[in-house]
């Protein structure tokens, strides 16, 4: 139950912001710390998890109660890389970076 939930909280965060970016996407980018990018959104006590292979299967976990909680990669890369910064994956899990 618990990853299909996380794992619905990152499509949901992730597919509409990837679909909406434009075609000519700011050249700045980079790798992504999915680690980070749990700390960013939830605080320092969270971590990455992932429910299985596919590129959707991240989400983030508190490590004190063990909820958890959909991870925002778009907001991380902006946050990281600056405001035209989007997160782009080449097709599997670990496939993830920063444009």
């Amino acid at each position: 139950m618990v990853a299909t939930s996380a794992l619905l909280g990152v499509a949901a965060c992730l597919v509409p912001a990837l679909l909406a970016a434009p075609a000519d996407v700011d050249a700045r980018g980079g790798g992504i710390s999915i680690v980070e990018a749990c700390h960013q959104q939830f605080g320092s006590t969270w971590a990455a998890a992932h429910s299985g292979e596919g590129k959707y299967d991240w989400y983030c976990v508190n490590s004190s109660n063990g909820n958890t909680g959909g991870v925002n990669l778009n907001d991380y890369c902006a946050r990281t890389y600056g405001g035209g910064s989007v997160a782009v994956n080449g097709g599997g899990l670990w496939d993830w970076r920063c444009t």
